[in-house]
């Protein structure tokens, strides 16, 4: 069962670098929760499901999950510990192309690795420590292309295990819905976006409209409306609460495009969806 709380993370490390990575015995009591990046997870040991959008995944050891800024996650240990190795790094630790194949939302956010493929992540995953004493440039470089070695060898599993990972590059309009699909809570406007894939904002702005048939103030709020339906149901979150933590800046904003997307007010749609 989904745990009823949700925490917003939003902390990296405290010395500018834009990973964190830790060997740690996970607590029993996972709160439901969102990070503002991204985060590699890996089980050494324990037993649990976990949650993630709502879908349950078995994690044991050999299970690996990929967050992104828009999944939220929750677990329960039940018994016993559980030991997982963690990374979290921002979105300029990674090639675009990769970004955009991995984190796909469509994609399967978890999967099990065999023991062998297990031990080498682990290994991959400790020998960040060696990089820690090397100066900012050096680190930095080595660290990324560690990270985006661990990705190329998910995408590997991912394809062996019959999980199509397409890394073909994708269309400019491809490319933006997913970069609003994963930053649509900090509001990115019509210039962000187009400059994320070098368009002026007029061409971007119609272009956008001819591609999914909404315009982009549209297409955002239903980014920001889906994830407020998936708060309704899986948090006791006040609605006031899950207006902010959906992207919304006005609560009556909020309330009135809720009811023009859904037919039904935040607390009427609760009561209908509301998780057991």
């Amino acid at each position: 069962m989904l745990t009823p709380n949700i925490l917003r993370k939003s902390q990296l490390n405290e010395d500018g670098i834009d990973v964190r990575w830790q060997t740690f015995t996970a607590p029993h009591t996972t709160l439901l929760h969102s990070h503002e990046f991204y985060e590699l997870e890996l089980t050494l040991s324990g037993e649990t499901t976990e949650y993630i959008n709502g879908s349950p995944y078995e994690k044991v050891r050999g299970a690996i999950s990929l967050l992104s800024p828009a999944d939220f996650h929750t677990y329960n240990v039940a018994d016993g510990e559980m030991k997982v190795v963690n990374i979290m790094f921002g979105e300029n630790c990674m090639p675009g192309g990769l970004i955009n194949s991995i984190f796909d939302k469509n994609l399967r956010r978890s999967i099990i690795l065999s023991e062998d493929k297990t031990n080498t992540f682990s290994h991959l995953f400790s020998a960040m420590d060696d990089f820690k004493h090397y100066d900012e440039y050096l680190k930095n470089t080595l660290i990324k292309r560690l990270i985006e070695t661990i990705l190329l060898i998910i995408i590997k599993e991912y394809n062996s295990n019959g999980l199509t990972v397409n890394l073909n590059q994708k269309s400019e309009m491809e490319r933006a819905l997913h970069y609003i699909d994963l930053h649509f809570r900090d509001n990115p406007s019509v210039p962000d976006v187009a400059a994320y894939i070098s368009l002026s904002p007029d061409y971007f702005s119609k272009s956008f409209k001819k591609y999914t048939g909404l315009f982009y103030t549209d297409y955002l709020n239903k980014c920001k409306i889906e994830s407020a339906g998936f708060l309704l149901k899986s948090s006791t979150m006040s609605v006031t609460e899950i207006c902010f933590n959906s992207g919304f800046t006005s609560l009556s904003n909020f309330l009135r495009v809720f009811k023009e997307q859904t037919g039904k007010t935040p607390k009427e749609y609760r009561t209908v969806h509301k998780f057991k």
